[in-house]
């Protein structure tokens, strides 16, 4: 599907290390989990001070344990849940397109083609590997940055920058 507004044209494959690194990257950063443990963890060291403050250092260092423990715990849950869902994801095809126009992408495969436009997105997020069109909440486009130029990153900046759409940038690899 080709158009004549089209700026940008990508051929992508799919590989296992993407989908594994959109999930982790899913699960720890656009979920809400790391909110959960944050706040567990603050509440647990809060109540083990005021357990210190009433001399009951037992519990009170029982809370810092748990409170400290939160966050490897996180981590395992995140390695546990991209575990699973990669046992699910399976792609449409081997190989996909995309296509950026002036206010649409265009994901395309051997079998099928959506179009999005670029005022739906959900968000867009740019870390140190990838960009991420999210179509829905929990639903994105993934566009490896080493597949591209630095001419073609600030193409798709400048779209995106035209339209009003912010990117959030995160240092995750």
């Amino acid at each position: 599907m080709q158009t004549d507004k089209q700026i940008l044209t990508i051929k992508i494959s799919y590989s296992e290390t993407r989908i594994k690194d959109f999930f982790r990257f899913h699960l720890s950063k656009k979920s809400g989990v790391n909110e959960l443990f944050w706040t567990l963890s603050t509440i647990c060291l809060i109540i083990g001070f005021i357990f210190i403050f009433y001399n009951n250092r037992q519990l009170a260092f029982f809370l810092f344990f748990i409170a400290v423990i939160l966050w490897p715990m996180r981590s395992l849950m995140i390695k546990i849940g991209v575990n699973r869902l990669m046992n699910k994801a399976r792609p449409f095809s081997r190989q996909y397109i995309l296509i950026f126009t002036d206010d649409t992408i265009i994901y395309q495969t051997e079998s099928i083609c959506h179009e999005y436009k670029l005022e739906d997105l959900n968000k867009v997020y740019e870390t140190i590997n990838y960009f991420y069109f999210y179509i829905h909440r929990s639903k994105a486009i993934v566009l490896p940055q080493n597949m591209m130029t630095t001419a073609e990153k600030n193409k798709i900046n400048y779209m995106l920058t035209d339209k009003n759409i912010s990117i959030r940038k995160f240092n995750f690899k």
